[in-house]
């Protein structure tokens, strides 16, 4: 049991390492391609549709521009697409500058990203942000007594705790390593990211030809070891070290420039100690039940020679007594066994009834909201605005904006009545598109590609996911959870086709391009019952399609990364 359960801790330790590298990648991600979104938008270049017409970036502020007010809605929209990004004066992207790279600067580790603007123009753009505001949102959950983040040149660039021993380089942490004959000892300086260079990254750089364009961890410690979990003694402490690498790369340019990832490594501390006792741990029902069985066999020995004698032996009388006293005693065994295991575990507790009613609760507002997203999404089909938007949308992306603030004579979303609490409803072509878009607010959040996202490929690819019916009645439509590459946000979207959405747009004759009936429709919105919902304390919950995968989870950093039967360690019950 303890070795099993050894192996189950430090598997799940591992995988916590690999969403936390997931999330990562998937945060830079997001703040890269809002970069490049932006210097497009500003630049007034599609990459997507040469032929269709791009808005200009005024139309996705929220207020007029001109002159400084032209730089401070710029700058206030950036913030709402990602806050803690800030456009970067001081590193404005140059020829043959890095599109990724880790700077110190004031106290702080920052990452840098760059994106290339317009040729003709020679622009370029540049974004930061702390890396601590990187990964904050993702380690609070973590089963770690300590995080570090060591960059691809070696250097320490996060490190969570804030007391205790403190590490510059990934060498200076390994060197606690516990001695090892067969452990090389190397000791490597690491030099910072940002634009620096020194023998060890260019041999890393030189072998990133050879290993399919991965620039490996300039860290020569790291790079020669294999093992991925050793033990260290820090401060006269035990702890246990896992260790795993994360590919960290921003995405491509409008150039298609190469960017090849590098080598990152993500380090958790945690007590051998702590480890240890966990894998000791039993619960406190199987404690009291082997204790139970037990006494039962301990007190029913004396009663049992009454049952077992024969001719010739003898009854005393001080074993008469006895026999009392463990009839007694065994009365009480099981007058705590039947209270342990109907009162304290179904009356006292209740844990089991405050979970059904809670699984009552959130399944039936679930289903209420999803039945009004459908709804919107059906009715926003059938507007009039719809029919003359994807007429435009042939030659020109079109946008509309918050009904209550209009902007001059920019065109308005037609108000929710079904739902009103979404956050954009969208039309794609048939590559994946967005080309008609319509926001609740004041913003409007670029044009980009879905196709790339696992709910378009779900409504297009039928014959290899199923997709879902309410009450029995079409349209069929997909429901997912996704952080969207143009803000830094969780939505749940739910999409159907275009057609089916509203059946009277395809029938002939039709004065609809092609590419533009054969595409999807989708709302996307942040659900009360599914996006941080109000839950008591020490309650969570896990919304999971039949494979497992987790859509919605308590803490919605981990929608989509997790499997529940996994964490569940397979346990069918």
């Amino acid at each position: 049991y303890v070795r099993e359960r050894s192996e189950y801790l430090i598997n799940r330790n591992f995988r916590a390492l690999a969403i936390l590298g997931s999330q990562l990648q998937k945060s830079i991600n997001v703040h890269s391609t809002i970069l490049q979104t932006y210097a497009d938008q500003s630049d007034q270049v599609s990459p997507l549709e040469p032929d269709r017409q791009r808005q200009a970036i005024h139309r996705f502020l929220s207020t007029k521009t001109g002159g400084t007010a032209d730089r401070q809605a710029r700058m206030a929209y950036l913030d709402y697409l990602a806050p803690k990004f800030e456009l970067d004066p001081i590193a404005i992207a140059v020829a043959g500058r890095s599109q990724l790279a880790v700077r110190r600067r004031d106290g702080n580790w920052e990452l840098v990203l760059t994106a290339s603007g317009s040729a003709e123009n020679h622009t370029g753009y540049a974004g930061s942000i702390k890396i601590t505001d990187l990964l904050q949102p993702y380690i609070a959950s973590l089963p770690f007594d300590d995080i570090l983040v060591a960059s691809q040149s070696g250097a320490i660039v996060y490190e969570k705790a804030l007391a205790g021993p403190r590490f510059t380089t990934l060498s200076s942490l390994l060197g606690n390593e516990a001695a090892d004959g067969n452990k090389p000892k190397i000791e490597q300086s690491a030099a910072a990211d940002a634009g620096e260079s020194s023998p060890s990254s260019d041999s890393a750089q030189a072998e990133s030809d050879s290993t399919g364009k991965i620039r490996l961890n300039a860290d020569q410690t790291w790079r020669a070891r294999s093992p991925h979990l050793a033990d260290v003694t820090l401060a006269g402490t035990k702890y246990k070290l896992f260790l795993q690498p994360v590919l960290v790369d921003s995405v491509g340019d409008r150039n298609n420039a190469p960017r090849p990832p590098r080598e990152w490594v993500l380090c958790g501390l945690v007590s051998a100690k702590a480890l240890q006792w966990e894998s000791l741990a039993i619960s406190y029902t199987a404690i009291i039940w082997l204790t139970a069985l037990f006494l039962i066999v301990c007190f029913s020995a004396p009663v049992l020679k009454i049952f077992l004698l024969n001719q010739w032996e003898h009854l005393k009388a001080r074993e008469l007594s006895v026999v009392g006293l463990f009839l007694l005693l065994l009365s009480c065994v099981f007058t705590l066994a039947i209270l342990q295991s109907v009162y304290y575990h179904f009356i006292a507790d209740g844990t089991d009834d405050r979970l059904q009613s809670l699984a009552t609760r959130l399944s039936g507002d679930t289903r209420t909201e999803i039945s009004q997203m459908r709804k919107q999404l059906l009715e926003a089909c059938s507007t009039n605005e719809l029919r003359t938007d994807l007429a435009a949308a042939e030659h020109a992306e079109v946008v509309r904006r918050d009904p209550q603030q209009p902007i001059g004579d920019d065109p308005i979303t037609p108000y929710g009545n079904s739902y009103p609490y979404f956050n954009t409803i969208f039309w794609t072509d048939s590559d994946g598109h967005q080309i008609v878009k319509w926001s609740s607010s004041s913003y409007v959040t670029p044009m980009i590609d879905v196709s790339v996202l696992p709910a378009y490929q779900r409504l297009n690819q039928p014959e290899q996911y199923s997709v879902l019916y309410l009450d029995g009645r079409g349209p069929p439509f997909v429901l997912d959870s996704v952080v969207p590459p143009n803000r830094l946000e969780y939505l749940a979207v739910l999409g159907t086709r275009t057609c089916l959405c509203n059946p009277s747009l395809c029938r002939q004759p039709s004065n609809l391009r092609g590419d533009v009936l054969k595409g999807d429709a989708f709302i996307a919105a942040e659900p009360f019952s599914l996006i941080d919902p109000l839950l008591p304390y020490g309650f969570g919950f896990a919304v999971i399609d039949r494979f497992g995968r987790v859509l919605f989870h308590a803490d919605k950093t981990r929608n989509t990364l997790e499997n529940f039967w996994q964490e569940s360690d397979w346990n069918q019950q």
